[in-house]
């Protein structure tokens, strides 16, 4: 069930409770097993990020040992060439791994957020509970439940949404890729400018070599 028909659910329980004067205690313990069952949605959501996050550093790894044997080919080569090839896939491989890392930390960020809203749940729903037994033995239950648990459940819900929200604004953002077209000559300053980019790793990582 989403947010939004959560919220909805809650309200027109609520105000079943008022019209239909029903049992209130069993609608209240229904109120808290939705409430109960999204948390527990969201739980899981943090479970499967933390084996996201845990696959992409295992990449992460990998990729930083690729940067080495590339960084290692480079240095022992006798053919410029090969030395040149070898420094170009040393350069697209920690590109490779700087995006890693950059969606590593957007993860982790968001299972920060998605951690904390769990902790506040778990808060509230013990509030609720306590709420309900205490609400159970008073006669004035009818108005005090519909008060009470509509702006537990407005709190409740009101720094899930705006995680979520968040989420979905960023996810939106990162597909955009704004590509231009270059002319030729710029094309062919690109291309001097990326070769004399790999040749000044080569003689770095070869000054390298000389100075151990």
């Amino acid at each position: 069930m989403g947010l939004r028909n959560l919220c909805i659910s809650l309200n027109a329980s609520i105000d079943g409770l008022i019209t239909k004067m029903v049992n209130h205690e069993a609608i209240a313990d229904q109120i808290i097993i939705e409430v109960s069952e999204s948390a527990a949605k969201l739980t899981q959501e943090s479970y499967l990020l933390e084996k996201q996050i845990d696959t992409l550093n295992l990449k992460k790894d990998e990729l930083s040992k690729k940067c080495e044997t590339w960084t290692q080919r480079a240095r022992e080569s006798s053919e410029k060439s090969v030395a040149l090839e070898c420094v170009a896939l040393l350069k697209q491989t920690q590109e490779q791994r700087e995006q890693l890392r950059d969606r590593i930390a957007q993860k982790e960020r968001l299972l920060t957020e998605l951690k904390s809203e769990i902790t506040k749940i778990d808060a509230k729903l013990n509030d609720l509970k306590h709420k309900k037994l205490m609400l159970a033995s008073r006669e004035s239950f009818t108005k005090d439940i519909s008060s009470n648990l509509e702006a537990t459940a407005d709190d409740l819900f009101s720094h899930w949404e705006t995680s979520v929200l968040k989420k979905e604004r960023h996810q939106g953002a990162s597909y955009i890729n704004d590509k231009t077209k270059t002319s030729d000559l710029e094309q062919k300053f690109d291309k001097q400018e990326a070769q004399k980019e790999l040749e000044d790793m080569l003689k770095q990582i070869q000054e390298d070599k000389t100075g151990s």
